[in-house]
């Protein structure tokens, strides 16, 4: 039930979001056309927040105009994808007819492709906004995008391979991807009550490092709960797995944290505390994820979600001391706070995204491949004629 709840939410906010980004960049073309996302903000928390300084507009919205088309084509198409997803992710609509679901698949993919050229384009053409969060939040947009550009190619190639299980998983990944564009829209209307002294730009810098939590971490959680253990086949795989106290992990996660908070405390009078202590709070939930399921699965008797679970522990486990690598290499070009922001936006999934390949790995290795590709037996049938 809480699982069909959860993907009822996600799927609505997919939905909800469509009409949104497909109309956000006809102002460009007709001034008389409002933007219905920025009519949205502006109701729930004032035209200042939405239109004024410290706005998405205040920074972008010339460069939106430079690039009406490319913006058109990446938010107009990328919206209509997402709606298409959602008719994947549905299991009543994708059992109906698996033809139907392979064509859907294919339209996907096409459009996903073209919206994230498209952002890329911007990107060049662009460059960072002139923010706080400017560099940082340019540096997670390109990490963004080649994650979704190469997530979807993945679970195209473990389709076309027979992968079943490593193509739900990469899906689930390409998918968690795209929805931050909606959810990141939501943090930036509804938390504006709940941080009154951050201006838009703060809480989309607060959304965009919470996000580089949950998408990574979101989508692993559905791959856990969604692909059970394949009943001792591949089991060679998940023994290799070293089973490590708990307690090892979490004290990692614990001295890379304290870390973190220090050097946070070198820099909290310039960056809002929202920024730093939501995506940190994000972090420590999936962390508690990890140890709840790694635990279950262990009085369950169940080796192969155990591994599992334990791989992805490491990797919310890690988080932290990822966050303080990436300041260390981003501050040397960028200085103190941009270097922690950038650690925040783009260091702190890196583990998770690490850890969540090597479960999908693992998985390729189990019962995944049902059956060889076309291509190779059509190689093998030439060979023995």
């Amino acid at each position: 039930m809480v699982r069909r709840a959860l993907l009822a939410a996600v799927l609505g906010v997919a939905v909800l979001y469509t009409p949104l980004a497909v109309n956000y960049m006809w102002f460009a073309f007709d001034s008389g056309a409002g933007r219905w996302q920025d009519a949205l903000t502006a109701a729930v928390n004032g035209g200042d927040y939405a239109y004024r300084a410290g706005s998405v507009d205040s920074v972008r919205k010339v460069d939106f105009v430079d690039n009406r088309w490319v913006m058109l084509v990446h938010t107009g198409l990328g919206g209509i994808a997402l709606l298409l997803m959602v008719h994947q992710l549905t299991p009543r609509l994708r059992r109906r007819s698996l033809a139907a679901h392979r064509w859907v698949g294919r339209v996907y993919f096409v459009l996903m492709v073209i919206s994230m050229l498209t952002a890329l384009i911007f990107l060049v053409s662009a460059g960072p906004a002139e923010a706080l969060i400017g560099n940082a939040f340019y540096l997670q947009l390109w990490a963004l995008d080649f994650g979704t550009l190469l997530s979807g190619a993945l679970g195209l190639l473990a389709i076309r391979r027979r992968n079943l299980l490593g193509h739900q998983a990469w899906m689930y990944l390409n998918f968690a991807l795209m929805m931050t564009a909606p959810f990141l829209r939501v943090v930036w209307i509804f938390a504006a009550p709940l941080f009154p002294d951050q201006v838009l730009l703060d809480n989309l810098g607060m959304g965009s490092s919470m996000l580089g939590v949950i998408a990574p971490g979101g989508a692993a959680i559905a791959m856990q709960l969604s692909l059970r253990s394949r009943g001792g086949s591949g089991e060679a795989v998940w023994d290799a797995v070293p089973n490590v106290r708990l307690g090892v992990p979490l004290l990692v996660a614990l001295v890379g944290g304290a870390l973190l908070v220090i050097r946070y405390r070198q820099v909290d009078d310039v960056l809002p505390g929202g920024i730093f202590w939501v995506p940190l709070g994000a972090a420590a939930v999936y962390l508690a994820v990890c140890v709840l399921g790694a635990g279950n699965s262990a009085r369950r008797e169940d080796r192969e979600l155990q591994a599992r679970w334990r791989i992805l522990l490491w990797g919310a486990a890690t988080a932290p001391l990822s966050v303080l690598a990436v300041d260390l290499a981003a501050g040397v070009l960028w200085g103190a706070p941009s270097g922690l922001l950038a650690g925040l936006m783009v260091g702190i999934a890196f583990p998770i995204l690490v850890s969540y390949t090597l479960v999908v790995h693992g998985l390729a290795g189990t019962a995944g491949i049902t059956s060889p590709p076309r291509w190779a037996v059509a190689r093998r049938t030439m060979h023995s004629v």
